[in-house]
This record gives C-alpha cells, sequence and structure tokens, in this order.
C-alpha cells in the first residue's frame, strides 16, 4: 500500500485545521446570534402602516407613494408603480430583527460602506408623512447573499440574511408599471387590424370559439397568427417608456401609422395605435386609447400586434383539376 509524502500529509493537515476553524468561529457566532434576543428594529415599521417608500442613491431618488390604495412613482409624475417590485421591498421588512446585530462600533461603518455617505438610504413613512424607519443599506456579506445596514442615527449595524441591494436600488431599469394591456385571450370577441397601407381586417369569434374573417371579405384565417396575436396583446407590456419630450406628432401617433382595436365579450374595448420607430433605439412607438403615455416596444414586436392580409387570411386549397379520360 503506497505512504502519502510528508508534503502532502502537511497540505492535508493544514486543510482539515482551516475547515475546523471555520467551522468553530461559525458555531461561535450562531452561539453569538443566539444570545440577542428578537425583536423589530424598526418597532412601527410594518407593512400595513406603509405608505412612502424613498431611495437615494448617489443624487438618484425614487418615491413610491401608495394612494387610494395604488401604489404610484411620485417621483416620475404620480406613474401607476410596478406593484411586484413594491411587494418584493414590502417583503422584506421582516428581516428586519435585532437578532441579526453584528457590530456596534462606529469604526466599522466605512467598512460596511453603511456610513452616511455611503450605500443606498431606505425610508418608510405612514400616510401623515410620518417616519417610520431610515436606514443605510450597505455592501454584501461575506455569503454574497445578505446586506449590512445601519438604522439612521445609530452606531448598529445589522446583517440582514438577505440580498436588499436588487430590490431598492434606485437606479434600476425601471420602476413604473410596464403593464400596456392585460386581459384573457379567451374573452375576446372581435379584432381589427389597420396595417400600414391595407385596408382594415376584422376577425370575429364564431360560435364555436374560432375565429373567421368578416371583412373586407369573409373567409378563413391562419389560427397560429391569430393566436399568436391575441397571446401577444393580451398581456401585453412595454419595453421602455418615451421621454417626456416626445409628442404624438414627433411619434407618428397622431395620425398612427397602424392600429389594432379589441373588443371582449362583455363589450370592453381598447385600442393600441403605432407610431413610428424611435431614432437609433428599434423601438417603436404605442400608445394605448384614453391614456396619455407613450410607450415603446420593441420593432420586431409590431409583426404579430398587427396582422397583415397576407400574414391573417387562410387561402383556400386550390380546387383538383378534373380527371381525365381513363386509360384503355
Amino acid at each position: 500500500m503506497p505512504t502519502m509524502r510528508p508534503r502532502t500529509m502537511i497540505i492535508l493537515a493544514a486543510m482539515a485545521a482551516v475547515l475546523l476553524l471555520l467551522a468553530w468561529t461559525t458555531r461561535r457566532a450562531e452561539r453569538e446570534r443566539e444570545t440577542i434576543p428578537s425583536g423589530a428594529i424598526f418597532p412601527g415599521l410594518v407593512r400595513a402602516a406603509v405608505a412612502e417608500i424613498r431611495l437615494s442613491d448617489e443624487g438618484a431618488t425614487v418615491v413610491l407613494r401608495e394612494e387610494e390604495g395604488q401604489w404610484r412613482v411620485a417621483s416620475e409624475g404620480r406613474y401607476p408603480a410596478d406593484t411586484l417590485a413594491v411587494s418584493r421591498i414590502l417583503d422584506k421588512l421582516p428581516l428586519l430583527d435585532r437578532r441579526h446585530l453584528r457590530s456596534t462600533s462606529p469604526a466599522m461603518q466605512e467598512r460596511f460602506e453603511v456610513g452616511d455617505a455611503q450605500g443606498i438610504e431606505l425610508a418608510f413613512a405612514d400616510s401623515r408623512g410620518g417616519e417610520l424607519g431610515r436606514m443605510r443599506v450597505g455592501k454584501s456579506g461575506p455569503d454574497f447573499r445578505s446586506q449590512y445596514v445601519r438604522p439612521a442615527g445609530s452606531n448598529e449595524v445589522f446583517l440582514i440574511p438577505e440580498n436588499l441591494r436588487s430590490v431598492v436600488d434606485p437606479r434600476r431599469a425601471q420602476w413604473r408599471d410596464r403593464t400596456i394591456f392585460a386581459f384573457r385571450s379567451d374573452e375576446v370577441a372581435r379584432l381589427v387590424f389597420h396595417p400600414e397601407g391595407e385596408e382594415p381586417l376584422v376577425a370575429e369569434r364564431d360560435a364555436g370559439g374560432l375565429f373567421k374573417l368578416v371583412a373586407p371579405e369573409e373567409g378563413p384565417v391562419k389560427a397560429q397568427a391569430i393566436d399568436a396575436s391575441l397571446r401577444a396583446l393580451s398581456n401585453l407590456r412595454c419595453d421602455a417608456f418615451a421621454d417626456t419630450s416626445v409628442t404624438l406628432e414627433s411619434a407618428g401617433l397622431l395620425p398612427p401609422r397602424q392600429r389594432v382595436e379589441i373588443q371582449l365579450q362583455d363589450g370592453a374595448s381598447f385600442g393600441l395605435d403605432i407610431g413610428i420607430e424611435a431614432p437609433e433605439e428599434r423601438r417603436v412607438f404605442v400608445k394605448r386609447d384614453r391614456a396619455e403615455t407613450i410607450f415603446l416596444l420593441g420593432a420586431g414586436r409590431i409583426a404579430t400586434l398587427v396582422r397583415g392580409a397576407e400574414d391573417l387570411r387562410e387561402t383556400e386549397p386550390a380546387p383538383e383539376p378534373p380527371a381525365g379520360p381513363a386509360d384503355t
């Protein structure tokens, strides 16, 4: 049986010692945490009381405010907020517990990136503007899945066992709700396509649940094409929002280049105007009926939303030629 070289044995022994030290350190930290009583860092900061969330980082500030039961981006013209993004923040509140205390030393604040001029400032207020909690969100913990947090005006630093920066960063791509349309595709009774340079195409659902072309002439439609359009329209979300300097005229929306109209079985109707392509963006300006916001959609998505005759109309199979005289 081969024997280990002395050098190999020394390396293995050193590795074992390191592992034992890590295990001992981890267990010691766990015992220390167990001695810290549990309790909210901000006793009044509960989900039901929060009516405003303020996020600030190096000049970028986002204010989310609940108004009459709806969250809005108050810092961006009170546009409806992405409710999922708001929920992700509020879902973290129970993690703000004192048992996660890591330091009380002022000297450690800079190391954890939670000094007064560091990290992201996160503040919560109630419906009257009263502050419920304000803190600095610093760097990630050793496992990269936790985050250092320091309450404003305190030397206490907590290591919250979840990545907070990913949900509270004010520089994230978009806080506004990207939804343009949201309805069930099986509720659609009628579609009217206005492709550029063509006459309108009207498709209606028959008693059997299938769509048929009813104008400009009757005929079958390509099921795959109509189904793809229904899926795209029923859960339509924008890729971005147009700059505030963009007008209906400059976006090619007055009048629109193309248009699609949707009517549901209950009589509700929706319309989407489609304009020109934004310069150097490969995105097209669009606007829904009864709304002022101008959205941007990827140019490649438009062909699925507005069908032309060639894409929509199912070609009837050519009749078979009459049989010739039988061979004798």
